[in-house]
């Protein structure tokens, strides 16, 4: 899902802007927003119904394990999260005659407790709770279609003045033919737009930024319920969250062994902040050096990891920051000479 937003969002982006005068003022109007491709909305929907799936096959799992007979059919199909917003009705799904039936969901039983403790309605807003929202996603997108998505403007940011305009999916999004920025004619002004890809929660209408959804309730599974269900506490070590299931695993000492720390939502992330390094870095080392240096420049940083890029930048960041030009000349100096640019 994060790499065909990547493709989507990639320059020249999905918002076309146009420049419109009148007598007094420039303004930066949104003219076009690039359709969003279907398989956004349906790869969302699939993340999260594969997160709901874990939740679902671990509580069974706990279930038959700890069962000193066979689960009957009945019981089998009745065993799911639940989803209360009250204790009543926590109570009330676990008295399902096929849920009482094995006694693993009576009050006071060890499941019992840790399905009580992930209920929404321990929030003081329980449709904010990240199970709340999980069920939410997934009912709508088992019977009615998968969550809407959408495009529109996140941010404006002038350079003269860095806050001069400050969107949020939960608060709208600009429409065609709204004006983004407006300055007095004879302004000269650097202006970043940048583009939101956001869903709406089907419970309670918001829009959220599609891949920050996604994100929390990753991070809730995998670093709250999961721990709790299966063993009754969270200050345990994170399950990794990346996973290369195109390949077979031995056995499941194998598989954690080749998982990775970095969860899809932080790799995306880094992946968007090393390509906007890559092109400022570039951008600066050839205003200094000559535009015959582009091609040069270009392939030392586009040899370079999105790790490797973020660790390069940072040291030059901070010595910017604190003014140290003597350390920001060593720096680009070492870049120059890797480059071969000299």
């Amino acid at each position: 899902m994060a790499r065909t937003l990547e493709v989507y969002l990639d320059a020249p982006g999905p918002l076309t802007l146009q420049s419109r005068w009148t007598e007094s003022t420039e303004e930066v109007v949104l003219t076009n927003v690039a359709p969003l491709p279907q398989s956004v909305a349906r790869l969302f929907a699939d993340a999260l119904n594969q997160l709901r799936n874990v939740l679902e096959h671990s509580l069974t799992a706990e279930v038959t394990e700890r069962l000193p007979r066979d689960l009957t059919p009945d019981e089998s199909r009745a065993i799911e999260m639940p989803s209360t917003s009250s204790p009543d009705a926590f109570a009330a799904w676990t008295r399902h005659k096929h849920r009482k039936s094995h006694g693993m969901f009576v009050a006071g039983a060890d499941l019992h407790k840790r399905l009580d403790r992930l209920q929404p309605w321990h929030r003081k807003d329980p449709d904010l709770h990240p199970l709340r929202r999980l069920v939410a996603f997934t009912n709508a997108a088992k019977h009615q279609a998968p969550a809407i998505a959408t495009v529109g403007v996140g941010k404006v940011l002038l350079d003269t003045r860095p806050r001069d305009v400050e969107q949020d999916a939960s608060r709208g999004f600009g429409e065609i033919g709204s004006v983004l920025v407006s300055v007095p004619r004879g302004t000269t002004s650097g202006v970043s737009v940048w583009p939101q890809v956001a869903v709406r929660r089907p419970h309670t209408g918001e829009l959220r930024t599609l891949m920050w959804e996604a994100r929390d309730l990753e991070e809730w599974v995998r670093r709250i319920a999961l721990p709790i269900l299966i063993a009754g506490r969270i200050d345990l070590p994170d399950l990794p969250p990346h996973l290369d299931i195109n390949r077979g695993y031995v056995d499941h000492q194998a598989a954690w062994a080749a998982a990775e720390p970095f969860a899809a939502a932080v790799r995306a992330a880094e992946r968007l902040k090393a390509t906007a390094l890559r092109g400022d870095l570039i951008a600066m080392m050839v205003e200094t050096d000559g535009e015959t240096t582009r091609s040069a420049y270009a392939s030392l940083f586009s040899s370079m990891t999105d790790r490797e890029i973020a660790d390069a930048f940072e040291p030059l960041g901070e010595a910017a920051q604190a003014r140290d030009f003597a350390a920001v000349s060593r720096i680009t100096a070492s870049w120059r000479f890797r480059a071969q640019a000299l």
